[in-house]
């Protein structure tokens, strides 16, 4: 686990990261990172939807990109930044998948929950990201 400036919830800028091994169980370990990190930082506010983005964003670096995976966290005032680096060079695709449809919809979820969102690739893969902003 790597932290910059992570003094607490508004106060600073903070932003720490931890890099993941391609395994299932690191799923929930990247989601008890973020929900920990949320803790420290005092800023549970964020915990529902950053928990549920990491989950998707994880799970679709384990599945589709079949990477280990680095999730970081960045904190300024009321916007939090979520972010997955995968080593894959494929791009994540929005799909469309009719009501029965039992996957597909993770991206989607992830953007609603956004109020920013984008992939920046790299010669060694992409990040993933979505900001997410307190409500006023």
């Amino acid at each position: 686990m790597s932290s910059d400036a992570a003094q607490g919830y508004g106060r600073s800028v903070p932003r720490i990261e931890e890099t993941f091994s391609a395994e299932p169980r690191n799923i929930s370990a990247a989601r008890r990172f973020v929900t920990d990190t949320l803790a420290a930082w005092d800023a549970e506010s964020f915990e529902w939807a950053a928990v549920t983005a990491t989950s998707e964003l994880a799970t679709n670096a384990l599945l589709h990109a079949g990477t280990g995976f680095t999730v970081s966290l960045r904190l300024d005032d009321d916007l939090l930044r979520l972010a997955v680096t995968d080593q894959s060079l494929r791009l994540p695709k929005q799909r469309s998948h009719g009501t029965q449809a039992a996957t597909g919809r993770g991206l989607n979820l992830v953007y609603a929950l956004s109020a920013a969102h984008g992939v920046d690739a790299t010669p060694a893969g992409k990040t993933v990201w979505c900001d997410m902003r307190l409500e006023a």
